[in-house]
């Protein structure tokens, strides 16, 4: 049996995924002694908005908080995101219940197969002085734009390869022409990738030990609900440049004194478009 827990999700034209996603959410309410559901959905075209009402109808204690024209009122993509989970956060705080695990997932694909033995597992085998827990991937890890970790990732990723991009875009453009376009420019952009992406997808197997972090998400993250509710999702550094809202959210998560990790066993799906050739290399030792 699992502890009380809180769901809480962002779904935009989630496709099929989201209907699998929905199913196994309810498994994990099942499996635990007290639950709430928190989706944020805004400006479907296809069938989610749909799915959704009849999800939230026939699921109790399921909210949908719907916020059509968030994309035009919004219109960076993760400015939006930021903004539809604290949209979430809300809701909890303005619930009377409180619970002890905070469940932050994706909607559309990476957690069709999620169970609550796996979460339970994975709380079983937590550090004492964990604050969040992310998800593994049995192919690669694969979200490098949420994970900050010395040695490992410790900025943009995708900052550097489109700085990485643009400059060798430049260095040969004079010299190539329109040939740069349509023959080199792909081949240095997937080599671009390869380094600044792809090339840092480890596979980290599922019996390694938590890996201590300064951010993940991997497409599903487990916090202590205290601690979580006590936060807030941002998406822009001081300066104003844009960063992964995961990452100025477990800022703020481990101001509270707990550790955040990486939970090798608590294995989710990533999706085909996010790996490469490259991606799947043996986790280092350096940074076990």
């Amino acid at each position: 049996m699992l502890p009380s827990v809180a769901i809480c999700g962002t779904a935009r034209n989630a496709g099929l995924g989201l209907v699998a996603t929905l199913k196994a959410i309810d498994k994990i309410r099942e499996a635990s002694v007290m639950s709430c559901a928190v989706i944020v959905t805004n400006d479907n075209e296809d069938n989610s908005n749909q799915v959704l009402s009849q999800w939230s109808a026939s699921s109790p204690n399921s909210f949908v908080i719907a916020c059509d024209g968030l994309a035009r009122s919004i219109p960076n993509r993760i400015d939006r995101l930021a903004a539809a989970r604290n949209m979430y956060l809300q809701a909890l705080r303005e619930q009377s219940a409180t619970y002890e695990i905070l469940v932050a997932l994706d909607m559309d694909g990476p957690n069709v197969e999620l169970t609550a033995e796996s979460i339970a597992n994975a709380l079983a085998g937590a550090p004492r002085n964990w604050a969040a827990m992310f998800a593994n991937q049995s192919v690669a890890y694969y979200d490098l734009f949420a994970l900050r970790r010395a040695n490992w990732v410790e900025g943009d990723v995708w900052s550097e390869f489109r700085s990485a991009d643009s400059s060798a875009v430049n260095r040969y453009a004079r010299l190539l022409g329109e040939m740069l376009d349509s023959r080199i420019g792909p081949v240095l952009r997937r080599r671009n990738l390869r380094k600044f992406v792809w090339d840092r997808q480890y596979r980290i197997d599922p019996s390694h030990p938590p890996i201590a972090v300064d951010s993940a998400f991997g497409g599903l993250g487990l916090y202590r609900y205290d601690i979580a509710v006590s936060a807030r999702y941002d998406s822009r550094l001081p300066s104003g440049e844009v960063v992964c809202e995961h990452v100025l959210f477990n800022r703020s998560v481990a101001l509270s004194g707990g550790g955040l990790y990486i939970c090798p066993p608590l294995l989710n799906i990533a999706p085909d478009e996010c790996l490469g050739p490259g991606s799947g290399a043996p986790f280092p030792r350096y940074l076990s």
